[in-house]
């Protein structure tokens, strides 16, 4: 799963503003499906450690342990002085793990060669009742040589991000897109030239602003109905029992 070009793309994520509108909309919906009684969480593909230190910061976090898991090693440094003072943990071996009140999977399965195998691994991490937050890429014909410089396999239609996490024996309670005002975008990127580089863009502080407002609007109108295109996906899954 983890290639250069993607160890590059985390990298460049330590040096954007910790607001940026991309991973803020994202951790936010993300929190949004935290149970308020979690004891456990695991933040499984945690990258830079943006979201584990999200996890961290929530409300109720001195009673609960988090954890964090990625296959490329430069994860454990970036979180090393979390995981040094123990406020996190490193899953080193699944068969060790205790079982996971809440799960989250941000932007992982799109690089599993074995995307079913992935998401059986996921809900068993699950204690019996517990949720999975998972997202990826939305929409095949989004599909650009920024996928294929990350090592992205697919893109999902949401009918078969519902049909991978219900085929893992979880009971699939949402599937929705998001990120629908970046659809332009992507559209654009899916027809343009292949660029060099796999940063996530640097946008002006006003730019940032206008697109957390707009992510803002989005998770307000989630609350109450599902979005049906967008160059992401999510879903709330739980282990039945």
């Amino acid at each position: 799963m983890t290639t250069p070009a993607l160890r590059e793309h985390v990298a460049s994520i330590s040096r954007l503003p910790p607001n940026y509108f991309w991973h803020a909309h994202r951790y936010r919906l993300a929190l949004r499906e935290l149970p308020p009684t979690a004891r456990t969480a695991l933040d499984d593909g945690c990258g830079d450690g943006g979201f584990a230190r999200a996890l961290l910061a929530a409300p109720g976090a001195a009673a609960r342990d988090v954890w964090v898991r990625d296959a490329d090693p430069a994860s454990r440094v970036a979180l090393a002085p979390e995981l040094a003072s123990g406020r996190a943990r490193w899953l080193e071996d699944d068969g060790r793990a205790p079982a996971f009140d809440f799960v989250s999977s941000l932007d992982v399965l799109e690089h599993c060669a074995d995307d079913v195998a992935q998401a059986r691994r996921l809900a068993r991490l699950l204690r019996p009742g517990g949720i999975l937050f998972a997202t990826a890429p939305a929409d095949p014909a989004l599909w650009s040589q920024w996928d294929r410089r990350l090592g992205h396999v697919r893109r999902y239609r949401r009918e078969d991000f519902r049909a991978l996490l219900k085929g893992a024996g979880l009971r699939v309670e949402r599937v929705s897109c998001f990120f629908s005002y970046l659809l332009p975008a992507a559209r654009h990127r899916a027809r343009s030239a292949p660029r060099d580089g796999v940063e996530f863009p640097n946008v002006p502080a006003a730019l940032n602003a206008a697109l957390n407002a707009l992510g803002a609007l989005e998770r307000t109108w989630l609350r109450a109905r599902d979005v049906a295109v967008g160059p992401s996906v999510f879903a709330v899954a739980r282990r039945p029992g």
